[in-house]
């Protein structure tokens, strides 16, 4: 092996390898009050919004219908995009604002995860992380301002794939 290909092996060794993951809030309102829809961990210690690993080239706004229907049973139409973030763990995550649709609920495939409505306020006690705590304050924000659905979402909905590599090569 020659230097130049050992360089190149070493430096491959240190880049980040990215995980591309979607998925959403959902909202519906009752009553005049605004209700979110969170899962809880395996372990039940603690709740999440629901998001899983995006396919190779599915677009993101595809994969979070797809992720929060077989997390939460429930169908979502995304209305915005509340977040997009790398962690340091390699994780590129997009989470988006999802009205809930008047569908029937399909059975859950995450059967170790189980979906529950809470008021918007009462969600900020049970999401496991400051960074999800985030996600739930911009989307009481736009909640409580109307939403265009004519109007894109604000970054642009590329898919994953693309988005990784973009990552990576920065």
């Amino acid at each position: 092996m020659n230097v130049a290909t050992a360089a190149r092996e070493a430096t491959a060794q240190k880049l980040p390898r990215y995980v591309v993951t979607a998925g959403g809030l959902l909202w519906r309102r009752r009553a005049g009050q605004f209700f979110v829809c969170l899962v809880s961990s395996p372990d039940r210690r603690f709740s999440v919004i629901p998001r899983a690993r995006v396919q190779e080239d599915e677009r993101l706004s595809d994969a979070a219908v797809r992720v929060v229907r077989e997390i939460t049973g429930f169908v979502g139409k995304p209305e915005k995009q509340l977040a997009r973030a790398a962690s340091a763990d390699g994780e590129i995550a997009c989470l988006f604002l999802m009205a809930c649709a008047d569908d029937p609920r399909f059975e859950s495939a995450a059967r170790k995860m189980s979906a529950t409505w809470v008021p918007i306020e009462r969600a900020f006690d049970l999401l496991a992380t400051p960074s999800e705590r985030a996600v739930l304050r911009r989307a009481a924000a736009a909640l409580s301002s109307p939403i265009d659905p004519e109007l894109p979402f604000e970054i642009d909905d590329v898919p994953a794939p693309a988005t990784a590599a973009a990552a990576r090569a920065r």
